[in-house]
């Protein structure tokens, strides 16, 4: 790493331990986000009059023990303290003698009684919200979380179909669709109720006609995004040799009929010039191109016929410049071959999806839309059969006792009041 980069970083470092900001982190593994986090949480100590006004959360409990351990050991090494050299550890040291001194000042004892520092799993914060609130919560005492869930999952997905009605059409749309296997269905609503706190509220209470559009929309934007990538990585200077490539073998593909279309879309693309954009509406130029790069399985070719529009060199005039188109085409998918992730990427472009839903397919997604709410309803009667919930359950129940944005819930009031500070570790998971 050169100086100018190191010095880049250290201040982004020193930036980030600014406790009057918020910040977003990102950064490749091992890169030290923990550590910065936990600079972060020592900064914040020496600011707050009590512990608990900092929340810090993360993935795992193992990984909310590893952060607590290792915030208390820099407390307790600054007030041993033990020498240090590294950059890091000192910025570290002063961070943690700052917490100490406020630690004195207010009488925390931290280092004897680290359970003060409220540091967490997502899933322990929205329990802690949902027995905080029984009533809104309509939990009562909250029950055990079961980490198993998938026997409940199930069980309420068979309950709910033992009593749908024969005639009920969303429950006949989703049978029709896997070919009646009851079993197939069980598992497949089971699965989703797995996941119910990413879906349930996009459900309730929506137009399914305006979700349609909603999905749509998300799906075109994924679609632009995975073609953004090849585009992107292509190498610029190889794309008029790509595009006149194109071109040629376009004239001898167009002399076969059963090659027709695919010829007429090459030479579309060798008359712009340009790789397509990256647009669900190009997405057809961008499958033609991919096929005529890579095999079927995905590799790039290493031979070329006239299927791929370079006819065998025959006698006369032309044979030189056959082989030299031949020969020129070869060496460019060798250049091609050679940059990492284009041919994944060109793959991941011809598998790319339609843009919209024809009606068979929407209706089948109409069908889960209506039956997902019933048999999230239901769950909610199986768990409390059970005496237990998952950590789904505890994540939208803590949703519902905060209330809404227009309407906040007194509990929301007071959490707003005692939490200062918000530190999520792994936020891409968390």
């Amino acid at each position: 790493m050169n100086d100018a980069l190191v010095l880049r970083d250290s201040v982004h470092r020193e930036e980030a331990q600014d406790v009057t900001r918020s910040f977003l982190v990102q950064a490749p593994a091992g890169s030290g986000k923990t550590e910065l986090l936990i600079q972060r949480f020592l900064a914040l100590l020496a600011h707050v009059d009590r512990p608990e006004r900092i929340v810090a959360m993360t993935f795992t409990r193992k990984a909310a023990g590893e952060m607590r351990e290792r915030i208390t050991l820099a407390l307790r090494e600054a007030e041993a303290p033990t020498e240090v050299t590294e950059t890091h550890k000192l910025r570290t040291r002063a961070l943690a003698n700052r917490a100490l001194a406020r630690d004195r000042a207010l009488g925390w004892n931290l280092v004897a009684y680290p359970a003060q520092m409220q540091i967490l799993t997502i899933d322990a914060l929205c329990g802690a919200i949902a027995r905080q609130a029984p009533v809104s919560t309509r939990l009562g005492r909250l029950p055990r979380f079961e980490e198993q869930s998938g026997p409940l999952y199930r069980e309420a997905v068979r309950v709910a179909l033992r009593n749908a009605k024969p005639d009920d059409p969303a429950w006949r749309r989703v049978l029709a669709h896997l070919d009646n296997n009851a079993s197939a269905a069980v598992e497949l609503l089971a699965g989703m109720l797995a996941k119910r706190d990413q879906w349930l509220k996009l459900l309730v209470g929506h137009d399914p006609q305006a979700l349609r559009t909603v999905l749509e929309d998300a799906l075109a934007g994924e679609i632009a995004a995975a073609l953004a990538t090849p585009r992107k990585l292509f190498p610029e200077d190889l794309v008029p040799e790509l595009c006149a490539l194109i071109g040629y073998a376009s004239t001898h593909l167009a002399l076969t009929p059963k090659n027709a279309v695919r010829a007429a879309r090459m030479a579309q693309i060798a008359a712009r010039g340009a790789l397509p954009p990256a647009t669900v509406e190009a997405a057809v130029e961008w499958k033609v191109i991919v096929d005529w790069l890579l095999t079927k399985k995905s590799q790039w070719r290493s031979g070329l016929n006239a299927n791929d529009g370079f006819p065998p060199k025959e006698p006369g005039t032309d044979a030189k410049l056959r082989r030299a188109h031949k020969q020129q085409m070869l060496e460019l998918l060798r250049h091609c071959a050679a940059v990492p992730g284009l041919g994944e990427a060109l793959d991941r472009a011809r598998r790319l999806p339609p843009a919209g839903y024809d009606d068979a397919s929407w209706s089948f997604i109409a069908a889960m839309l209506d039956l997902l709410p019933r048999l999230a309803a239901q769950l909610t009667l199986t768990f409390a059969e059970a005496g237990a919930i998952d950590f789904s359950h505890a994540t939208l129940a803590a949703i519902a006792g905060l209330g809404e944005p227009d309407a906040p819930s007194d509990l929301l009031l007071r959490l707003d009041f005692t939490i200062a500070h918000l530190l999520v570790d792994e936020f891409q998971d968390t």
